[in-house]
């Protein structure tokens, strides 16, 4: 027993010197934000042949550790490597969706500290679309691509076809219908933003098979595509008018008056297709109603489409309800009007409406509803998968 008391002597002094050296990271107790540079990031074909095989764990544990640099990046703002002249950013994510291709956060997190850290915004697209060739489905990195397209490329505004082919291939992509329509209230969006023509039209034809008539799919797409054709119906004869005020010098009375050959010959040199708003019939231009079924009337030498407004206003009795609700919460006590004649003796703002549109009052329940006239003409039909030429 005596004998073995130099041996523990010895354990005890390398288990103190042991605790000491683990000690000493601690003994600095100040709050600071850990922070470091690339070390090494390897090819991504060697990176996986150094990981044995387990590549999901090992990108986990690198990407954790990619942490400081992005620290560091928050303040310094230049991930240029020396040397190779590479983008820091660019080589991590690389390597870690070489390793791991099918993880999202790996190209959420490209995408945001490429593009917000460093500006490289061709970088940030290019993973968002690196991971949607791998996972096609994924919603989150079609919405981030997107938004890289809308903001920092403008495509909306610059190249709104390419836009339109991108917002197609999502929506061709969404499993969740939900999604779908979000994507759908985009490419509308645009559609009203920009003259289009009928670019989007065969989409929305090729879409309709799809779904039901009834069904709230088979609707939305039926008002898409009666919504294009009736916009495209508009800037057609507007067209037209401005060709009649030209040539003669004053504004049409009717929408009749600018069906002239001459002015429809040099609009459409080629033929005319079968979504125009007016036709040949026995050899004479008519003019065909609109394709809800209403007839185009010109308004101060505008051309209106009444079923395409009552497509698009139909919060109208929404605005009246609000004005109206506003002017009784500060005269209380006050009847609820039962016409609009009595809404304009209270001296409150009612929206103009369409000839065809009419409000509906309900005092008991205290509501206003809108109703329109039956379309005299038939809605046309819009499911071809044709623009046939007329002669």
């Amino acid at each position: 027993m005596g004998r073995s008391w130099p041996l523990n002597l010895l354990i005890l002094a390398l288990a103190g010197c042991l605790i000491a050296w683990n000690a000493a990271p601690l003994r600095n107790v100040t709050l600071h934000v850990r922070t470091s540079d690339l070390s090494f990031v390897p090819d991504p074909v060697l990176g996986r042949m150094l990981n044995v095989g387990q590549n999901g764990a090992a990108s986990k544990l690198q990407w954790i550790d990619s942490f400081s640099y992005f620290e560091l990046q928050l303040d310094k703002r230049n991930d240029t490597l020396r040397g190779s002249g590479q983008s820091g950013f660019e080589r991590l994510y690389n390597q870690l969706t070489a390793e791991d291709p099918y993880y999202i956060p790996f190209y959420e997190h490209a995408s945001f500290n490429i593009g917000a850290l460093t500006g490289r915004h061709d970088l940030s697209l290019g993973f968002l679309l690196r991971g949607l060739s791998y996972m096609p489905h994924a919603t989150t990195l079609w919405r981030q691509a997107a938004a890289e397209l809308y903001a920092s490329f403008e495509f909306d505004k610059y190249h709104p076809d390419e836009m339109n082919d991108f917002l197609d291939a999502w929506a061709d992509n969404e499993l969740d219908y939900v999604q779908r329509r979000q994507v759908w209230d985009w490419k509308n969006a645009m559609s009203r933003r920009h003259d289009m023509g009928l670019g989007q039209l065969t989409y929305w034809q090729e879409q309709v098979h799809l779904y039901p008539a009834d069904s709230p799919g088979g609707r939305y797409i039926d008002n898409a595509m009666r919504e294009e054709v009736a916009h495209y119906c508009i800037h057609e004869l507007d067209a037209l008018v401005a060709g009649f005020r030209a040539r003669a010098v004053m504004v049409p009375l009717a929408l009749s008056d600018v069906l002239e050959p001459q002015l429809v010959e040099r609009r459409h040199p080629e033929g005319m297709n079968v979504y125009l708003p007016y036709q040949v019939v026995d050899h004479q231009l008519v003019l065909r109603d609109d394709p809800y079924g209403y007839p185009f009337y010109l308004i101060d030498g505008q051309t209106v489409s009444p079923g395409l407004q009552r497509h698009l206003f139909s919060a109208i009795p929404t605005v009246l309800l609000s004005n109206l609700n506003a002017y009784l919460a500060l005269h209380p006590g006050t009847a609820y009007p039962r016409d609009l004649a009595e809404v304009r003796a209270l001296g409150v703002t009612v929206p103009p409406l369409a000839p065809e549109a009419h409000y509906q009052f309900a005092p008991a329940q205290r509501t206003i509803s809108l109703t329109w006239d039956p379309p005299p003409g038939q809605p046309w039909s819009l499911t071809q998968l044709s623009t046939r030429i007329q002669p």
